[in-house]
């Protein structure tokens, strides 16, 4: 790592600026009151998303439903302790997302220039755990579950396209007959 501690903490501040708006981009939508705050900054303030989180989604599930694993590869879930501190059940991507933020926020906001942020850091432990475990899997299952409700989405509007197309067919053979009448 960086000798350099206070470009560290700054480089994660903004990163975690970054991390935080992209989140409730991602979860509320860019046409909501919680994602109308200006940061200044054109790469984030240009994001722009569809709601994602809905009620009674899969996306609301693997968000906020308690779970014991977000398995990323084959037998993840199995090694005990995989996520540094975190010993029981946690609420959800969510839960994972608020720890992984405050990991950051501890070393952003950490005041004491002599102690080091070196890789045995317990936040620096927390956030490594939780990216290459249960985090990363939970983004996944997310994505998935984005890509599920978008397929479900574009299957009803095709069947109302069909639909519609009969009712225009219908329309104009009713209409032809009656105009030969």
């Amino acid at each position: 790592m960086s000798p350099n501690q206070s470009l560290i903490q700054e480089l994660l501040g903004k990163s975690l600026n970054f991390l935080q708006q992209i989140n409730v981009r991602l979860l509320f939508g860019t046409s909501s009151n919680e994602a109308s705050e200006i940061t200044g900054d054109s790469r984030i303030d240009s994001i722009t998303s569809a709601r994602t989180l809905k009620k009674d989604s899969e996306t609301q599930t693997v968000q906020y439903n308690v779970r014991e694993c977000f398995e990323n590869r084959e037998g993840d879930c199995d090694i005990p302790h995989r996520i540094y501190g975190l010993t029981r059940d946690y609420h959800g991507l969510e839960a994972l997302f608020g720890l992984f933020t405050q990991s950051t926020a501890e070393l952003v906001t950490k005041a004491d220039p002599e102690t080091q942020i070196d890789l045995l850091t317990k936040p620096v432990q927390m956030m490594g755990s939780l990216l290459i475990y249960d985090l990363k899997g939970g983004c996944e299952q997310y994505r998935l579950a984005i890509v599920e409700e978008q397929k479900e989405t574009t299957n009803l509007l095709e069947t109302l396209l069909i639909l519609f197309f009969i009712i225009a067919i219908i329309s104009t053979f009713i209409g032809f007959i009656f105009f030969l009448l």
